[in-house]
């Protein structure tokens, strides 16, 4: 902790990125439960989405204008 006249003002550490937490080391730290199938289901299939379209004409279509 970094004080200016005893006051916090920055907190210093480290430089390197925190490990990626996978499931089971939430399971682990208890703070999830564990999944009760085994069995996934298949990713879907990807979609292209078309170049040609404008997001601001989606987002009127679906609002109706």
């Amino acid at each position: 902790m970094v004080t200016v006249d005893g006051l916090p003002v920055a907190q210093l550490g480290p430089l390197e990125a925190a490990p990626a937490v996978t499931l089971d080391d939430l399971v682990a730290a208890g703070l999830v439960a564990p999944p009760r199938r085994r069995d996934r289901p298949s990713a879907p299939d990807v979609e292209d989405a078309p170049v040609d379209v404008r997001p601001d004409g989606v987002l009127d279509e679906l609002r109706g204008r």
